[in-house]
């Protein structure tokens, strides 16, 4: 078990009208606040295609056609000004957004893909919606060998690459997102094996958080694997509990995620979602992996929820622990621990 820190017991909707000719595509609308009065100084835009248009005095911009690039994008307007954009097997309904960047937004399946235009490239683009300087609102879509990847994310970064992933086994989707070389879920894993657990064994927790894992569990391993060495039966990307093409990063993908990609500053705030659950020390969440504070379970106790956030790796310590990052609420910074492989954390898959 690690040394413990001690417990700490305006909204503006966007409307979206797209045409859905291929071969003309327009993307007009009016940004509102939650008065219904129209919001002026609003940018929209088409990153790639680096078209923008500035909402006008009664909250209304037009992109004018739009490249074919993107001509697979079909949006469906709904009722109360909100909306719901389509493409694929994918959807994205946007709801709002406050002027933090935070406020209501889900996907949702689509059954039936929607027909494209011939031989259409498919290229993918990044409609922004842009406020007092901030990216508020991101919505990409590209083609891949995985299907059509959807992006939704309110970040400091415009450059977040998010996408998708749906695990076939109980049909749950996550959050996807790429860190410099790395493919990371953006979620926690709520995949239930065996000697895993929701937070104070509350299902509601495990929709917030995700599941807690003993290590063996978390490595797909016999219960004996907690306390005796399975170094030899930890093959390099270890699936484990993740889902295919995704495994449990090793003690080594997780430095080079917190000491090399983001360069050793304040790495703890950069990963922290932008989220009243965390005590305090709330992160910026600049590289949209939204580590939120799970807590843990050890000992039989479960602890630190909204305190801290636990992530197991692949990678051993000694027959009874493991390499464990710890991200408290009381620092800037990602902590390295050994971990019982006995007490529950949190998983983050990567991506093969």
């Amino acid at each position: 078990m690690p040394r413990l820190w001690s417990a700490v017991t305006c909204a503006a909707l966007l409307s979206l009208t797209v045409a859905t000719q291929a071969a003309d595509l327009t993307a007009s609308g009016k940004v509102l606040g939650t008065d219904g009065k129209p919001l002026t100084g609003v940018t929209i835009s088409l990153a790639q295609a680096k078209m923008s248009a500035t909402t006008d005095a009664s909250g209304a911009w037009d992109l004018g056609s739009t490249p074919a690039g993107i001509a697979s994008r079909v949006a469906v307007p709904v009722a109360n000004g909100r909306l719901i954009l389509e493409d694929g097997r994918l959807s994205v309904r946007f709801e709002g957004r406050d002027a933090s960047g935070r406020g209501m937004a889900r996907t949702v399946a689509v059954s039936r893909p929607l027909a494209r235009a011939a031989g259409e490239a498919g290229i993918p683009d990044t409609l922004l919606y842009t406020w007092k300087g901030k990216v508020r609102l991101r919505d990409t879509i590209s083609a891949s060998q995985t299907g059509i990847v959807r992006t939704l994310d309110t970040t400091l970064n415009a450059s977040i690459v998010h996408g998708y992933l749906t695990d076939e086994r109980d049909g749950q989707t996550y959050r996807t997102v790429k860190i410099g070389p790395q493919v990371w879920t953006a979620q926690n894993l709520n995949f239930k094996v065996d000697s895993s657990f929701c937070y104070k064994n509350d299902t509601a927790n495990c929709t917030q958080y995700g599941r807690l894992y003993k290590w063996a569990a978390a490595m797909g391993l016999n219960d004996s694997c907690n306390t005796k060495s399975c170094t030899s039966q930890v093959a390099a990307k270890r699936r484990g509990a993740c889902p295919s093409g995704w495994h449990v990063p090793s003690d080594a993908e997780w430095t080079r995620l917190t000491h090399g990609t983001l360069g050793r500053a304040d790495e703890g705030t950069k990963l922290k979602a932008n989220n009243i659950l965390w005590v305090t020390n709330t992160g910026i969440d600049m590289y949209g992996f939204t580590a939120l504070p799970g807590g843990y379970r050890g000992s039989g106790l479960f602890q630190l929820l909204s305190c801290g956030a636990y992530f197991w790796s692949a990678s051993e310590g000694s027959s009874r622990n493991a390499w464990n990052r710890d991200f408290p609420h009381r620092s800037e910074g990602v902590l390295t621990f050994v971990f019982d492989k006995s007490d529950g954390c949190s998983i983050r898959c990567l991506q093969d």
